[in-house]
């Protein structure tokens, strides 16, 4: 069992659900995008699927130089498994799309397909309901501002 709740990368809504969320994202690879921004450095982004409501990667250049394997064509086919925070959704004229930012070499790792579908079958939530969700323990907390002193606390009269 893995540190992280487990999303299939091609559920869009699943993924939706964990923004703000740390999760291990697992997906073959339908696309590889790489560019160069305005300023002339490169960047990548890797699709989990091809629809206006896309689930994908963002690899900028500071993560591009850290990764020893730079994401190419070769990549379309391949399974992955991704550990990162799920970013909030962005819009643009091609759609909407979820994401993870790579900054690490560690936050990715090649998997098989019979991997894959051992660890999308495993049995762990992925509806925001765990303990450790981030919107969970926010919600949990007492934001009632407390109206005890300083001497008060202490149990002083």
């Amino acid at each position: 069992v893995g540190a992280y709740d487990v999303v299939d990368a091609t559920n869009f809504t699943l993924v939706a659900k964990q923004v703000g969320n740390r999760v291990e994202l697992v997906g073959r690879v339908t696309k590889v995008h790489t560019a160069k921004t305005k300023y002339g450095k490169p960047y990548c982004f890797v699709f989990f699927n091809d629809s206006r409501q896309s689930v994908k990667l963002n690899i900028w250049s500071e993560g591009l130089a850290k990764l020893s394997d730079a994401p190419s064509q070769a990549w379309v086919g391949k399974w992955l498994s991704v550990q990162g925070l799920v970013d909030p959704a962005y819009s643009g004229r091609y759609g909407t799309s979820l994401s993870i930012t790579i900054t690490s070499n560690s936050q990715l790792r090649t998997i098989t397909e019979t991997e894959a579908r051992h660890r999308l079958k495993s049995p762990t939530p992925t509806t925001g309901t765990k303990a450790t969700d981030n919107r969970s323990i926010l919600a949990g907390l007492d934001t009632t501002p407390s109206h005890t002193g300083g001497r008060r606390a202490r149990g002083r009269p």
